[in-house]
């Protein structure tokens, strides 16, 4: 957890899960202070766990056919806080459309940057585990 606090904090939306658990999402918006990206923290919650969090008021996640699906940024939203903060997007010249576009450019490239990291990691582990490290 960080110093300033940006992690603290339970679920927005909760889901029953197996063997008892209850299952927790949190978006979370990122941190320039602690240069942690924005993303989603999920929480596993055993009956303690869910107890502390207060869980029964938690919002239940509703799915749709098996899916369930949260929004979090949409294209207008990303154009209203760039004008707010004075970088003035021109909505002719940038379009929803291409504001999409960026948007999952952006969250592509994130994803491959984890993925990447996350295979970095399992090679870690595995030479680790055959030096008998871990």
């Amino acid at each position: 957890m960080c110093e300033c606090g940006c992690s603290m904090g339970g679920p927005d939306y909760r889901f029953a899960g197996p063997s008892g658990y209850w299952y927790g999402i949190r978006i979370y918006g990122g941190c320039r202070n602690c240069d942690a990206p924005a993303g989603v923290d999920v929480f596993k919650m055993d009956g303690d766990q869910y107890r502390q969090f207060d869980g029964k008021h938690i919002p239940l996640l509703e799915f749709n056919g098996g899916m369930a699906s949260l929004a979090v940024l949409h294209p207008r939203q990303l154009i209203d806080a760039a004008n707010r903060d004075g970088l003035e997007i021109d909505e002719d010249a940038y379009g929803e459309g291409e504001v999409a576009d960026i948007i999952t450019s952006a969250v592509s490239a994130a994803k491959g940057f984890y993925d990447r990291e996350r295979e970095e990691y399992k090679k870690r582990i595995k030479k680790e585990s055959s030096n008998g490290k871990a």
